[in-house]
């Protein structure tokens, strides 16, 4: 089950590695790569409202539920229930489901659709009326639905209280709530810095990619690029009623085209400095970043992780970290934003 649930992710890192793409032309210059300036990114603070909220998002992962049978549903519920959604009286896709489990006042569905349910008891059949939004999938937008709801079961959730006795279960060195508190500060202040971190990295990435220019995408990476970018983020489209470009734009301001001309600019950005500055990966960086890998992505066997992933595809990743580590050791940081000019001499390779 790990292992399936860390394949999406796994995915994501390895969207910049094209697995069996031979690379017969194409040109990338690179205008600058040496001292990028970016701006500045600054962790976020943490106020006592955030260590609350982090406190009760934990205790609410140990709730309970509780049966409730004496009143009908109200908001705060979860409820159980199958559906049938129809439009003009036909039965559309997504919109059926057995045993469905839905928070009343979670705002998970269409607008409403959960005050519909409140007042409902267990053992009920009964019909809803809604209307899906216009900016919903361009089957159903705008459309009038009616669904037919069977209402199995209504919980309410207990959350425990944060006690000393808790604290002790939570914590392997906090012993009092307050000494949790602090532990839970101290957490959410290195989460932040490793945001921030990240996010300066993407923003040193953005800033090469910026600086490159590609005369020709090869047509053989532009598929490969396209096909990973659709089967990684076509499902999550579809969840929010979506096309992909559509949700791509929305998410990330940019099409799977464009996304597809970044990435293959930071492959080849990556192997041209690589080979310009002379980094390589020697057999103890392999071997190390193969079993740190192989760990992040629950494998207990480096070799089994290899074999799943190719050694090719996992040399792309570790090199790809090194080059990155190399530019954010050069990065020029400003208060505010500045553009990259080429100021030096810029380098270019054919493909």
């Amino acid at each position: 089950m790990k292992k399936r649930i860390l394949a999406f992710a796994l995915c994501m890192i390895m969207a910049v590695s094209v697995v069996g793409c031979s690379i017969s032309d194409g040109v990338i210059t690179i205008k600058k790569y040496k001292k990028l300036k970016v701006e500045k990114v600054i962790p976020a603070k943490v106020t006592d409202e955030d260590i609350e909220m982090s406190i009760q998002s934990t205790l609410q992962t140990m709730a309970t539920r509780i049966d409730v049978t004496d009143r009908p549903v109200q908001a705060g519920d979860v409820v159980t229930m199958d559906y049938l959604g129809k439009v003009d009286g036909v039965a559309f896709e997504g919109g059926t489901a057995k045993d469905a489990e839905l928070l009343i006042g979670s705002q998970t569905f269409i607008t409403g659709f959960e005050e519909a349910i409140v007042g409902h008891t267990v053992g009920e059949t009964f019909d809803i009326n809604v209307t899906f939004p216009k900016d919903y999938n361009k089957e159903l937008a705008g459309k009038p639905a009616v669904f037919t709801i069977t209402l199995h079961k209504i919980q309410v959730e207990k959350v425990p209280e944060l006690t000393e006795e808790l604290v002790k279960e939570l914590s392997a060195t906090a012993t009092t709530i307050e000494k949790y508190k602090e532990e839970t500060r101290a957490y959410l202040e290195l989460s932040n810095a490793e945001t921030a971190q990240s996010e300066l990295e993407q923003k040193v990435w953005q800033a090469l990619i910026e600086n490159c220019v590609i005369e020709e995408y090869p047509e053989d990476m532009m598929k490969a690029q396209l096909a990973s970018i659709e089967e990684q983020y076509s499902m999550v489209a579809s969840m929010y009623g979506m096309e992909l470009d559509e949700f791509l734009k929305e998410v990330y301001g940019i099409t799977s085209e464009e996304m597809a001309h970044n990435l293959i600019k930071q492959q080849l950005a990556v192997k041209l400095i690589a080979e310009k500055e002379k980094l390589t990966l020697t057999l103890e960086d392999y071997e190390a970043g193969l079993a740190d890998y192989a760990m992040q992505y629950g494998y207990d066997d480096p070799e089994e992780f290899e074999e799943t992933v190719g050694e090719e595809v996992i040399r792309n990743m570790l090199l790809q970290k090194q080059v990155g580590n190399w530019l954010m050791e050069m990065v020029l940081l400003s208060e505010h934003h500045s553009d990259n000019a080429p100021l030096e001499t810029p380098i270019s390779a054919a493909i």
